[in-house]
């Protein structure tokens, strides 16, 4: 009974905005349930399209953030739904390993053939959430992409000649390092 009346207090604190979110969650018409993650995900697109006519992803975080401190009591209400809904459903650690595999096999195939030559024994697979900080598909997309394209320019210029294995390693660690690190600062400046 409590998260029934927690979701009344939500929906009275959207005001106007409150059968459009029951819209989008679609109240009575699916067959298996829809969880409040993806009933937020939906609210903040339509705060953003009302607020700013962009999608919540092309906000900046100073956008989000006031969108966020307007909307605060039906965010709490989502957030403590999202908590409840999230106890027995522990993050799946198979699925983010196989992604980031797949990551890695991506960004391989991006490399020229010298560059895959020499990294071959070095991951460069990439995490969704670099720094902690979570990627929507688009902008994960772009992550690996960017992490590639530096990756080449470091690669190119690194020479290995003469180096033993222990260092030939960790010069490409450290490059790998270096170019998912300016990858990840160019999408945060993109935002």
């Amino acid at each position: 009974m409590a998260n029934g009346l927690e979701l009344d207090n939500a929906k009275k604190a959207l005001g106007n905005l409150a059968p459009s979110i029951a819209a989008l969650g679609g109240v009575g018409t699916g067959s298996y349930p829809v969880y409040t993650s993806t009933t937020r995900s939906k609210f903040r697109s339509v705060i953003a399209e009302k607020a700013y006519n962009k999608k919540w992803d092309d906000l900046t975080l100073i956008e989000q953030r006031k969108l966020s401190i307007k909307h605060r009591k039906a965010f709490s209400v989502f957030e403590r739904k999202i908590k409840v809904e999230r106890i027995g459903k522990p993050v799946s650690l198979v699925r983010i390993q196989e992604e980031q595999r797949k990551s890695g096999v991506k960004i391989t195939k991006l490399l020229s053939k010298i560059n895959r030559e020499k990294i071959k024994d070095v991951s460069v697979a990439v995490s969704r959430r670099p720094k902690n900080f979570f990627l929507n598909d688009e902008r994960y997309q772009q992550y690996q992409e960017l992490t590639a394209k530096y990756l080449n320019e470091r690669l190119s210029k690194i020479k290995l000649t003469g180096k033993s294995d222990k260092v030939k390693t960790k010069m490409l660690e450290v490059a790998v390092k270096m170019a998912k690190d300016k990858a990840f600062r160019d999408i945060r400046r993109q935002m």
